[in-house]
């Protein structure tokens, strides 16, 4: 059941903002914002991933997706789906929320890839309207007696076995 506007969250005071700059011929663009860069996690860990969408932005849901191009994955969906591994972490629900954070669960090396917070136009949802910068997330497991860290990228995926202190890429 949707929960109704309350006046003390109207979207109005950014609105009436927006055109007050506007109108002082101030030029602000607002964009989807992921505060990490890059981020790298044990596996069986737990990563937050940050993301702020301005409340000025058009109307629409926001998705998360792990890569890019057409062999991106879907990792998180605010409004729909299941995600076992996934939840959010503010409350998307409130009026006037811009906190679209997520935390993935129990990382694996297989997690390890660039992971994009990206803001749809409501009604069309193939039609991205922007996304944030990425954030890369690098994972590091144990594999028999080597350690091994798995970094994704929009091109490829590199393996780094180290054993000892004398590290050997493998590309």
């Amino acid at each position: 059941m949707p929960i109704p506007a309350s006046p003390l969250h109207s979207p109005l005071p950014s609105l009436l903002l927006s055109l007050l700059l506007k109108l002082a011929g101030a030029t602000c663009v607002f964009h989807v914002q992921q505060a990490e860069l890059s981020w790298t996690a044990l596996t069986g860990e737990s990563i937050a991933l940050s993301c702020s969408v301005p409340d000025t932005l058009p109307d629409g849901p926001v998705l998360w997706f792990k890569g890019t191009g057409p062999d991106r994955k879907l990792i998180y969906n605010f409004k729909q789906g299941h995600f076992p591994r996934v939840n959010k972490i503010g409350d998307t629900t409130r009026p006037g929320n811009t906190d679209f954070s997520i935390r993935i669960h129990e990382i694996s090396l297989a997690d390890a890839d660039t992971y994009y917070c990206m803001k749809f136009i409501k009604g069309k949802p193939i039609k991205e309207y922007q996304s944030g910068q990425g954030t890369q997330v690098f994972v590091t497991g144990a594999l028999g007696r080597h350690l091994m860290t798995m970094s994704g990228t929009k091109t490829r995926k590199s393996l780094h076995e180290c054993s000892s202190l004398h590290p050997l890429s493998l590309w």
